[in-house]
């Protein structure tokens, strides 16, 4: 107890207070009598499994370290630190990454990684001065689209975790790539009916005389399904045969010719 008493009054005198492996079950009441003066706060390698709500009254933290615990979930209090820089909760039992953090507006540096993470809350995009995202050895699957509005993101660790979006080949490719990718989800291509959609008819059969009957418009990005695509949709979306013809030619409402296939060529001049 003398041995907390120092710590406290020092933390009180320099505004840092340093509580690491002390054994703890529970915060000390005593901290919060100061936590108003407090800015940065360490709880690491003790026996915590809550954060209790009075977390809120250190309004004035810059940094949290409550890492190697054993923390099942975060306070909604947490969102009153709008002050807080860095928090660290690494190697806890964290199981939801909650929308609490998306108010710790000041937040640049976010450790969560070595937990049991399952989701990641989409509020997080709110958090744009967020540098530095340690999310790897979790349970994540699916990073939230909205991440790709962080614009000040740096460092983003993913490893050790079940990838299914963005698939691990984008995942290791890189931050630029892992952006792109949530990027073309979360901003898809323009709907139906707008200005800046581009309508292609799909061809219902194809033939050595480059015969083309359109039946119904399509808008591309709308979903290659069995009902709106043709087996001759590699016409359109086969970059060696005459994409740009077509696309060109529809946009201008003139029918777009579609090249025999080679088969049908050579057939062709056999015959000849």
């Amino acid at each position: 107890m003398a041995a907390l008493t120092r710590t406290l009054e020092d933390g009180k005198r320099t505004g840092k207070l340093d509580l690491t492996s002390l054994v703890l079950q529970t915060i000390p009441n005593q901290v919060f009598v100061v936590g108003a003066q407090i800015t940065e706060l360490t709880l690491s390698r003790n026996q915590l499994t809550q954060l209790p709500s009075q977390i809120g009254l250190c309004v004035r933290l810059r940094v949290l370290v409550v890492s190697w615990n054993s923390l099942t979930a975060l306070p909604h209090e947490l969102s009153r630190l709008h002050a807080l820089e860095r928090f660290d909760a690494s190697f806890n039992q964290l199981t939801d990454l909650t929308s609490c953090l998306s108010k710790c507006v000041a937040l640049r540096e976010l450790k969560v990684n070595d937990n049991k993470l399952v989701r990641i809350s989409a509020e997080l995009c709110k958090l744009s001065n967020l540098q530095h995202l340690h999310l790897q050895y979790n349970q994540l699957s699916a990073l939230p689209p909205s991440l790709c509005e962080i614009g000040a993101l740096r460092t983003l660790e993913l490893a050790g975790n079940p990838w299914l979006s963005p698939p691990t080949g984008i995942i290791y490719a890189g931050l630029l790539d892992i952006m792109n990718y949530l990027r073309s989800i979360h901003d898809p291509p323009p709907s139906v009916g707008t200005e800046s959609s581009i309508f292609l008819p799909p061809v219902t059969s194809v033939s050595s005389s480059s015969s083309f009957t359109p039946s119904y418009a399509v808008q591309p990005g709308a979903g290659r399904t069995e009902s709106n695509f043709s087996s001759a949709d590699d016409y359109l979306f086969n970059p060696s045969t005459t994409n740009l013809a077509l696309l060109l030619s529809s946009s201008v409402g003139t029918s777009p010719t579609i090249p025999p296939s080679s088969s049908a060529s050579s057939s062709s001049s056999s015959s000849s």
